[in-house]
This record gives C-alpha cells, structure tokens and sequence, in this order.
C-alpha cells in the first residue's frame, strides 16, 4: 500500500446487516458497542443479499449458487451451476428467516459478489460495511490445498458467518472423541448428549452468547479497516483469532480489547487518519 488512494481509512460511518435466520444475533448492542469504540454513524439495516440487489431473484440465485463450494480439496470458479442448485438458492432468498444448513461458499467470490452489490451511494472506502449472514463461509488454502471454513471474511464488504461461528472453530477434543466411539445409528442421540454435557465449552445455533461473541468479530473487522491486521496473539483480547470454541469463549469474554490495541485504537483515532469518499 504505496498511494494515498489505498491507505485504510477511518470509517465515517459503519452499517451492519442482520441475518433473519439467527434469532440470537442482537444487532443494537453491536451497534452499541462499536459505538463505543468509535466517533462513527452506526446504522442497522436488515438482510442484505435481497434481490433488490440485483437485476432480480433469478440473477441473484444463480451468483449465490456459482460461490458454492464444489469440492474441499479444489477450486472450480467457472463451473456452471446445477438448475436444483439455483432452485436451492432461491429458496433461501424466499425465506431468509429460515436457516439452512449443509451448503458451504468460497467466501472471496461472495464477498467480490457482494462488493458489487453495494449501494452505489454508500460504496466508499470511508463506508465500513459487515455483513452477518446464515451463509457458510470457506476460504481455499493454498498450503493443504483445501478449503476450510471460516467465521469471517474482511474485504469490502466484510462478512461474518452465524453458522460458521457454530463450524468453523474447533469444538472440544472430547467430542470428537465420543462420536468417533459411537456406532453411526448411535450418532444423533449422542451429538445431542455431548452437546448437553459441553454447552460451556462450545456455540450452538440460536446460542445466546452469539450477540456478545460477534461484537469481538465486529471489532476485528473494524481493525481490519482501520490497520488491515484484524488479530491479536493475545488470548484474552477479543481481536485473537481463535481455531477452537473454547478460544472463541475466552477472547469474547467480555469481548474486550487487549491493553495494547485499546491503546492503539486511541492512537489511531486521536491521529487524524484522513477520512476518505474515494470509490472503490
């Protein structure tokens, strides 16, 4: 980032989309606590990937259903999607209230997909935007060469998975350990089991500590704009990029900053980051 153009910016105003699936999700208290973090317009809209985004139901259905994730182990960005993959994906543009479950996404290609939907009038670099989605977020890593799924992806628009906030992160060793023992008839009654003995240890849908968990995730995604380095190593900050449901409960709990990034957010905002209404 050599030009002016590219330096992040500070936002002038944030806006958070809801995600109607996910009860739990409270976005007034995101919207209080990144309010209480910076001097920016905090605004809550409702579900953003509508139609009304797009040419129309048809148009938008077919995008989502190109972002789907064909296989783990490789990338297929030109594939042509399935007509029952369109017809899945306008079902849920139809009842965005409803959850639904077993369909993962390359999160780059939705979020360029979203990048280009935003309103024209609020596509600036100054504009902060996250989106909370029901949608399972993935990311293709080249080391192993598979994708693996993900909470957040920061772009612009940033997007935070509810359902990837359940997957993504590593639940305890010991429930791994007890599906691996049971018999696969078994299985249902003893996922429900391990989830009744370790509710403390890991997120569940509809799990109240959803609002408080993605505060921290609102405020990466605020680093991410003002720093481009969104993580902490440290545990206990919420800014920690947490592989395992217990390191998720920890850092968000109570969602707070570290000493170290409280002070450079103060640094940082004191600064006078020059605002920017450059479009992208």
């Amino acid at each position: 980032m050599n030009s002016k153009r590219d330096r992040p910016q500070a936002p002038s105003r944030i806006i958070l989309y809801g995600d109607p699936s996910s009860p739990a999700l409270d976005l007034t208290q995101v919207q209080d606590h990144l309010s209480s973090l910076v001097q920016s317009r905090v605004e809550v809209k409702g579900e953003f990937f509508t139609p009304a985004r797009s040419p129309g139901r048809e148009s938008l259905a077919r995008e989502m259903a190109k972002a789907r994730v064909r296989t783990v182990s490789s990338r297929d960005p030109d594939f042509e999607p399935l007509f029952g993959e369109v017809e899945y994906e306008r079902r849920i543009l139809l009842e965005p209230e409803r959850r639904h479950l077993g369909v993962a996404y390359d999160g780059v290609v939705l979020a360029t997909m979203a990048s280009s939907l935003l309103d024209p009038s609020e596509r600036f670099r100054d504009v902060l935007h996250i989106i909370f989605t029901q949608r399972l977020l993935a990311t293709f890593d080249d080391f192993d060469r598979r994708y693996h799924a993900r909470t957040s992806v920061f772009f612009h628009p940033n997007l935070l998975s509810t359902s990837g906030l359940v997957e993504a992160p590593a639940k305890p060793k010991e429930y791994y350990l007890a599906r691996r023992a049971m018999p696969e008839q078994s299985l249902p009654l003893a996922t429900e089991l391990m989830k009744e003995e370790l509710r403390n240890r890991f997120l569940d849908y509809d799990d109240p500590r959803t609002t408080d968990v993605m505060k921290g995730y609102a405020t990466q995604a605020l680093f991410y704009h003002l720093t481009h380095e969104p993580f902490c190593e440290n545990p206990d900050c919420c800014l920690f990029n947490s592989h395992w449901q217990e390191e998720v409960l920890r850092a968000q709990r109570p969602g707070a900053l570290c000493p170290l990034h409280r002070e450079s957010l103060t640094r940082l905002l004191s600064s006078g980051i020059g605002l920017s209404d450059a479009p992208l």
